[in-house]
């Protein structure tokens, strides 16, 4: 899906994603600019040409990128805080558009980075989903590691299935934690790290039975941008659910990134999460 002649850009949060997708790129001997996110990017990107913004000043990313001739725009990793409106810079060049962006802010992630999107699209930069470029990463229909569930835990799928919809359609998260057929943790704008590390917390308390079979549902939210935030998991997610006594993992399949795939897998054994 890499299109030879063209400029790609990336805008850089946390995590594995930004780092996989500058080296995929750079491997393809395609031109790529990154706007690193001050306090969120990996030092490791500071080795690729590109800028480094606060997050009140990530909207200067547009100038740059158009400066410097980019087609193709990635939005990639994580942000832990949203930007302080009060101190928010933006370039004159988008002036106009301060309405629309004041409004994003005020919406959930999803509503956020549709708004954003669209913005990009209009001053003529095509945006680009992760699992375009790292098409390898995207988990597949079936079992990816582990043994088959049981059908005893089919309700219990079911119900997060269920619970993921609702909150998905809400723009509150992506992931939930069920057992039997209640769920019993759901991912808000903590991030799903966090959400873990509560039920690990609940299971120390005695609050979660020790021996309760729990299930991590992760799905993308109904009509989400995946070209802007596709689910991802990866090593600290098992990490997560180790701590927390969860035996198996639910993603939605083609619409959901593993990171560090073998690493993933791997650890995924060692702990014994399907």
């Amino acid at each position: 899906m890499i299109i030879q002649g063209k400029r790609y850009g990336i805008v850089a949060g946390s995590g594995l994603l930004p780092i996989t997708l500058a080296e995929r790129l750079t491997a393809e001997g395609v031109p790529l600019q990154i706007a690193r996110i001050a306090g969120e990017a990996d030092p490791a990107l500071n080795v690729y040409n590109g800028i480094e913004l606060s997050l009140e000043k990530i909207a200067h990313a547009l100038p740059f990128f158009k400066m410097s001739g980019t087609t193709h725009l990635i939005f990639a990793g994580g942000v832990k805080r949203r930007p302080n409106v009060a101190a928010l810079r933006v370039p004159v060049s988008l002036w106009s558009s301060l309405p629309s962006i004041a409004l994003a802010l005020t919406r959930g992630d999803d509503g956020l980075l549709a708004t954003l999107v669209r913005l990009l699209e209009r001053h003529g930069i095509s945006m680009v989903g992760a699992h375009d470029i790292l098409p390898d990463h995207v988990a597949a229909y079936g079992v990816i590691s582990g043994t088959k569930p049981f059908t005893t835990l089919n309700p219990t799928i079911a119900a997060g299935v269920h619970a993921a919809v609702i909150i998905g359609t809400h723009d509150i998260g992506q992931a939930v934690v069920a057992f039997g057929r209640r769920v019993i943790a759901v991912e808000g704008i903590e991030g799903t790290d966090q959400m873990l590390a509560r039920v690990a917390a609940l299971r120390a308390t005695g609050r979660i039975n020790s021996r309760a079979k729990l299930v991590l549902i992760k799905i993308a939210k109904p009509g989400q941008e995946l070209r802007a935030d596709m689910p991802v998991i990866g090593p600290d997610t098992i990490a997560g659910c180790k701590a927390a006594g969860i035996g198996l993992i639910c993603v939605s399949a083609n619409s959901t990134m593993i990171m560090d795939v073998e690493r993933t897998i791997h650890e995924a054994k060692l702990a014994k999460v399907s």
